[in-house]
């Protein structure tokens, strides 16, 4: 034990020594915030030569990937990943047959710009010395000659060699070619992106036995999608009045609310969900809507590198509120203002269109909105007017609320910062969608926010890719905006934010931040890949996930109600615990969290856990707030924003005068919506 955490031994690797063995593994910081790399001789018959050793005494920051080699005459080495300023690199000490170091850290591979590193949770051999006494590694990453993700080979030799002709290093025809266009499971770029399109491998579909688990009251959760072949799984929901409509990369379901599986297809492909439209097999960052105002589905997924190097967004929109029925299908192209890769895209609907966002990243950084006449696609024609524009963005990725209640002005969307401006978030707003769109920008000022680290979790040292900061997940309702990302190096965290809109940008009025907060479990936990929603009858929800370093990743949610303390969620709730470590860097990289429409005092929410390995299924849960005495301020009766606290406390035991002594309702003040 280290104070009150467990300690977290990970990533065994062991070598024959001259006169024993060398046992290395990754250990738990003493904070729990990183793993570090230790090591411990021991002899043959299996005694424990000394205590175990501390290998990087430089170089702070995570490390992973320990590897060993020994020398005939009873040295050795110990290689590691770590951080460095730039990105990461493999490091490397040599010790004598005593365990005495030789000299001083050094960096194996020479160049030093981009990421480099040995495969982490790998128990294969990358480190050996050969029969001149030289020092050979084998890592991937960039090598400067380039290709960004190559294997590469060091060899440190005792002296110099003397160089060849011959020798040409990586000529042209190793460097890895862009993947071609429709059915390719990727694309290889020269320049590192924001975010990357996910990848597939038939090997890791996974069948496995439906869950499903009933909690306190009504709460439920059940099995969502088993793993796809697709990583990451992207998860995203839509909530009905009666059923739950899900979707990942590879997939869309429905389900009835009490985990019934009604329907489930691909999504790409000639023979997937859209393949009466003609799409190939490149479908991806799928988000699907429940739309109040008209009583449908619409789900959207993007086509990238189609023949032609052409871009589709995709959208689908079901013929009721029953997702069970027709839906009406669209394969709309994207090249113009994207080229072949229309990546992260967002959807939103409001009463009159709809709206489709994402980056344009085939035409390099920016950011394209279409607008499409809503009337038209719900009976199945084609859109009637369409609009295009590109928003001026230097950080890509501005996020949009899935419905605008309450008919505000404007399409709203929100946007991080980068580099020295991360005290602000940029408001955009788009009016006159179908018409002649115009765009307004402000920023406001928020607490100070960095960019997301890469967490930890138990059992592994792989550490999912968290991006940036920009906004994952956008809601509105009664005037105001909720957005989240997750944000800070370590430990990373869930961040959140109340904007009063006040009908900007018509009214003359500027928004202004009401509250915001950080998810904060514990001092070590890491919150991320974030989702908010809120409620009629002004409470929240956040679903997200949640690791440390003696904490698989896992999923959790999060309530405020409108009378708890500005800036503050309840307690975490875990939905779906993980049993085992993730070994890829990809987890989410979605996450999502609805009100139940039919009761508003439900939440749902969809997110990703693990089994072990690269293995991911995904989790449905149900879920309302539970009251307590002192919910409700009471100054004597109960108004109308409160009547569905009394209504819950109702059914408590003792009934609502238990919580709320000497409260009384105003039935005047009742509606429909609070009853």
């Amino acid at each position: 034990m280290s104070g009150s955490r467990k300690v977290s031994q990970i990533e065994p690797v062991i070598a024959a020594l001259k006169d024993g063995y060398l046992v290395a593994w990754l250990d738990a910081e003493s904070d729990g915030s990183d793993y570090g790399v230790l090591a411990r001789r021991i002899d043959r018959s299996g005694r424990v030569l000394g205590d175990a050793f501390v290998v990087n005494t430089v170089r702070g920051g995570p490390q992973n990937a320990p590897a060993i080699a020994a020398a005939r005459d009873g040295r050795f080495a110990i290689a590691w990943n770590s951080a460095d300023g730039d990105g990461s690199g493999v490091f490397g000490q040599l010790f004598d047959a005593d365990g005495s170091r030789i000299g001083r850290q050094f960096r194996i591979n020479r160049h030093n710009s981009g990421e480099q590193g040995m495969r982490i949770a790998a128990g294969t051999r990358r480190l050996a010395f050969g029969p001149s006494g030289e020092l050979v590694c084998i890592w991937s990453g960039d090598c400067g000659k380039g290709d960004k993700s190559g294997v590469n080979v060091t060899v440190l030799r005792p002296t110099p060699l003397a160089r060849s002709k011959k020798s040409r290093g990586v000529t042209r025809d190793m460097i890895a070619a862009a993947k071609a266009a429709a059915g390719a499971g990727t694309k290889v770029d020269a320049a590192a992106k924001p975010h990357e399109p996910p990848t597939f491998n038939a090997k890791d579909i996974d069948q496995g036995e439906r869950e499903r688990s009933m909690l306190t009251g009504d709460d439920i959760g059940f099995t969502g999608i088993f793993n796809t072949g697709w990583t990451p799984p992207d998860p995203h929901l839509a909530v009905g009045p009666e059923h739950v409509v899900v979707m990942t990369n590879g997939a869309i379901a429905f389900f009835l609310k009490d985990g019934t599986l009604t329907f489930q297809d691909e999504i790409e492909d000639s023979f997937g969900f859209w393949g009466s439209v003609g799409a190939t097999g490149f479908v991806f960052d799928p988000e699907v809507v429940y739309d109040p105002i008209s009583g449908r589905f619409f789900a959207m997924a993007a086509e990238a590198f189609a023949p032609g190097s052409r871009s589709f967004v995709l959208i689908a929109v079901s013929d009721d509120s029953d997702p069970n029925g027709d839906w009406h299908k669209y394969r709309l192209e994207t090249t113009s203002l994207a080229g072949d890769l229309f990546d992260s895209p967002n959807i939103g609907v409001d009463a009159e269109a709809v709206y489709v966002t994402g980056d344009g990243f085939g035409l390099g950084a920016n950011y394209p909105i279409f607008i499409f006449d809503k009337a038209s696609m719900l009976v199945g024609d084609p859109p009637a007017v369409t609009r295009s524009l590109t928003l001026n963005t230097s950080t890509q990725s501005a996020g949009i609320p899935p419905v605008s209640f309450d008919d505000p002005p404007a399409l709203y969307m929100i946007e991080h910062k980068e580099g020295s401006s991360r005290t602000r978030v940029r408001l955009i707003g788009v009016s006159d969608p179908l018409g002649s769109p115009s765009i307004s920008s402000t920023n406001i000022t928020v607490p100070a926010y960095s960019a997301p680290g890469d967490p930890a979790q138990r059992g592994t040292s792989v550490r999912p890719e968290t991006f940036d900061a920009r906004f994952w997940s956008v809601a509105y309702r009664d005037g105001s905006l909720w957005a989240t990302h997750h944000v800070n190096a370590t430990p990373v965290r869930a961040r959140w934010y109340e904007i009063r809109m006040n009908d900007w940008p018509v009214s003359g009025q500027m928004p202004e931040l009401v509250q915001s907060g950080e998810i904060d479990p514990g001092a070590d936990v890491h919150t991320y890949f974030t989702a908010i929603t809120a409620a009629p009858n002004g409470s929240a929800a956040l679903c997200f996930a949640r690791s440390a370093t003696d904490e698989f990743i896992s999923m959790a949610t999060a309530i405020r109600l409108r009378s708890d303390p500005p800036g503050t969620f309840r307690e975490p709730v875990m939905q779906k615990q993980s049993t085992a470590g993730y070994a890829v860097r990809r987890w989410g990289d979605y996450s999502a969290v609805n009100v139940d429409p039919s009761n508003n005092r439900r939440f749902w929410a969809h997110h990703e856990f693990t089994l072990g390995g690269n293995s991911w299924r995904t989790w449905i849960a149900g879920f309302s707030p539970q009251f307590a005495r002192g919910d409700v301020n009471c100054d004597g009766t109960i108004n109308a924003f409160d009547i569905e606290a009394f209504l819950a406390a109702l059914f408590n035991p003792g009934g609502y005068d238990a919580l709320y002594p000497g409260c009384d309702i105003n039935l005047a003040d009742t509606n429909q919506d609070g009853a």
